[in-house]
């Protein structure tokens, strides 16, 4: 295996794009300061479902906050039913795994999440991991923000639908 791409380009979502910055999670945070996680689980059910116009972004996005974010505006990893698709989170995922099966990870970093879409044999350590980061569209692999919110690790995990 040398190189892995699930290519996100038409999927992706960043949280301080004017079409999706200001939605409100339930204690009215937006998408723009605190949206990443959601961001992510959002680009998968848009994949997922072959979603690539502002408005069903939006909608999916809205949809995650209802049903997997809870009164402070923190994911709860429930499953998230879309166009009648429910889409279970996974916590603890490997991310080879995730990408023998074609599928994308979300990584949580300490108070950041992206979207782990790739691997490149070529790469050392966490630069090797290509990423599509919500809060920084020019973060293209692991290593980068990791430069801004640690190389610790948080959790790894899927969303797939059931």
């Amino acid at each position: 295996m040398d190189y892995i791409w699930l290519n996100f380009d038409e999927y992706y979502i960043n949280q301080g794009d004017p079409g999706f910055a200001d939605i409100r999670f339930k204690n009215n945070t937006t998408i723009k300061s605190y949206g990443c996680g959601v961001c992510c689980a959002a680009m998968i059910v848009c994949k997922t479902l072959d979603l690539t116009q502002t408005g069903d972004k939006q909608a999916v996005i809205k949809k995650v906050i209802a049903d997997a974010t809870n009164a402070d505006g923190l994911l709860t990893y429930s499953n998230v039913t879309y166009d009648g698709v429910v889409f279970k989170f996974i916590k603890n995922t490997d991310y080879m795994t995730s990408f023998d099966l074609c599928q994308p990870s979300i990584c949580k970093l300490n108070g950041h999440f992206v979207l782990v879409n790739g691997f490149d044999s070529n790469q050392n350590a966490y630069e090797a991991y290509l990423i599509k980061d919500p809060g920084a569209s020019a973060n293209r692999n692991l290593q980068q923000p990791m430069q801004k919110y640690g190389s610790a690790i948080k959790d790894t995990i899927a969303l797939r639908y059931a």
